[in-house]
């Protein structure tokens, strides 16, 4: 889902797309490795506002909603490409390296309960 800053729910995390992102993406992969298709897509979500996934989340990078016209089932956005993160639902969670279940930072995993693997946001 692309929204514009005036139509986000405060319940929904968000990240806007750096608008050179496609730039970046060049500027930090090697030419060997670029990927043509992805740089297309960059094109498409450059400036824009994604909805994030919330169910599982990482420090460095963001799974989108599906993105109409984009991506049927969302998107892997690395941190790099990222200008800013809208309603983070990260603060206060952590993520278990041991099952990979974002959980309270405060607690045991609440799927493995373990909390030696618990990685803070």
């Amino acid at each position: 889902m692309i929204s514009n800053e005036n139509n986000l729910d405060n319940n929904k995390m968000y990240i806007k797309i750096k608008p050179n992102a496609r730039q970046v993406y060049r500027n930090n992969t090697m030419s060997a490795l670029w990927n043509f298709g992805w740089m297309k897509t960059l094109d498409k979500i450059s400036g824009k506002i994604l909805e994030v996934e919330t169910e599982y989340l990482f420090s460095d990078q963001y799974n989108t909603v599906a993105i109409e016209g984009v991506s049927e089932n969302g998107l892997r956005v690395m941190e790099e490409l990222v200008d800013e993160v809208i309603n983070d639902k990260r603060k206060g969670k952590a993520r278990c390296g041991w099952c990979g279940t974002t959980t309270d930072a405060t607690k045991p995993c609440s799927k493995c309960e373990k909390t030696e693997y618990l990685e803070k946001f």
